[in-house]
């Protein structure tokens, strides 16, 4: 018995201590050109905080974060782009992850984060064109909480991007739609509903 729980402390000192920190990084570029952006600003938003970091020379930034952080809120800024906001998971990334930045006059773009409902990805892309949203008829509310294929989309504007998410669905479970109309004078997109 004695030998059995000697054994036992022997074996768990042998394991390797869990990792404290983790690595996450990724190469900021040019959307269109494929051009490295050096010298962009990335802030990564963890529950400890807001971390503030430059690409090098090469577009590339990286940081050594808690190995208990889940997921983090990236934000890169660069003269002359807009700014990228992203949710990501650092623990699912084993390389290098690209960043695109879209010039101001390029078409609408947008890169969606993994497990958005429709409802939230409607709201979420209006948002980055700083449009509000206010829907008409009566919304199906199982195309509502439907959830959308993650990932980059883009369009003319925020308003073809939103029309785009009802044809990305992960699991279509109706046949309920919506349109789409941008009012630029009351800076909002119209969702009429359709069952």
């Amino acid at each position: 018995m004695i030998g059995a729980v000697i054994a036992a402390r022997c074996s768990k000192t042998n394991e390797p201590p869990p990792p404290q920190e983790i690595s996450y990084g990724g190469r900021v570029i040019d959307k269109r050109s494929e051009e490295l952006i050096k010298g962009a600003t990335v802030f990564i938003d963890t529950k400890g905080g807001t971390q503030k970091y430059s690409t090098d020379n090469n577009g590339i930034y990286s940081v050594l974060l808690s190995a208990d952080v889940k997921s983090v809120h990236i934000r890169v800024q660069a003269d002359g782009y807009k700014v990228f906001d992203s949710n990501v998971s650092p623990r699912t990334r084993d390389q290098l992850e690209d960043v695109r930045l879209q010039r101001p006059d390029d078409a609408f773009g947008i890169n969606l984060p993994p497990g958005m409902r429709l409802k939230s990805a409607i709201d979420f892309v209006a948002a980055q064109d700083r449009f509000g949203v206010q829907y008409t008829g009566k919304c199906d509310a199982h195309l509502m909480q439907a959830e959308v294929r993650s990932g980059e989309y883009d369009g003319k504007d925020a308003g073809e991007v939103i029309d785009q998410l009802k044809n990305r669905l992960v699991r279509p479970s109706t046949n309920a739609s919506y349109q789409v109309t941008r009012i630029v004078e009351r800076k909002v997109y119209q969702i009429g509903c359709t069952n």
